[in-house]
Parts: C-alpha cells; structure tokens; sequence
C-alpha cells in the first residue's frame, strides 16, 4: 500500500486532513521551511471548475497529512484553516446537516 493510499480513512471515517495557514508572503515562508529542513511544494494557484479561487499554496508533505501554507492572490487574508477528509464527502454534507450544522457547498480544489 502506498503513502497516498494509507492516508485515505476508511469508508464512514472522518480524519483531520490538513491544517492550513495564511501567510503575507509565501516566498519568505518557503524560504524558512526550508531551512529548517523541510521539502516545499511548488507554488500552486488554486482553483475550482469555476476558476481561480483567489489564492495559492505551498505545501509540506508529511507521512500522514501535510502542512499547507496559503497566501491570498487578491486581498491580504487573516483565516486559518482546519481541513477534514472523507472518502464520501457528499454523505459527510448530509451527515453535518442532519446534526445542525449547515455546512458550506462542496467544492474541488486543484
């Protein structure tokens, strides 16, 4: 089993998937990561299907999970990030409703 697939939960789980960070400039970010030793991602522009969604990451892969590291690509931003995956994000959606919670849409990032 590979690296990818051990970090997948299993069907029904729930698990923290990352925890994101916005930073004023990834370059510097990047920059400090990397001297402390860690392997940066190349800068990536997010997107959905409906186009650029305002920011970019650079990420730090782990063994289970990564770090990512935001930075706005239109207005400076103050937001942290705590993200969660599930193998049925649309059954995790209903699941939160049910429990009142109101959930934004889904959304595929690129």
């Amino acid at each position: 089993m590979n690296i990818a697939d051990r970090q997948k939960p299993a069907p029904g789980g729930l698990v923290l998937d990352h925890v994101s960070h916005f930073v004023p400039d990834i370059g510097v970010a990047a920059e400090l990561l990397d001297a402390l030793g860690f392997v940066v991602t190349p800068l990536s522009a997010q997107r959905t299907a409906a186009g650029p969604t305002g920011s970019a990451n650079r990420c730090v892969m782990l063994e289970r999970g990564y770090l990512e590291f935001l930075t706005p690509a239109v207005d400076p931003a103050a937001v942290r990030l705590a993200c969660f995956g599930t193998p049925d994000a649309q059954g995790e959606h209903r699941r939160l409703s049910a429990h009142g919670f109101d959930p934004q849409p889904i959304v595929a990032l690129e």
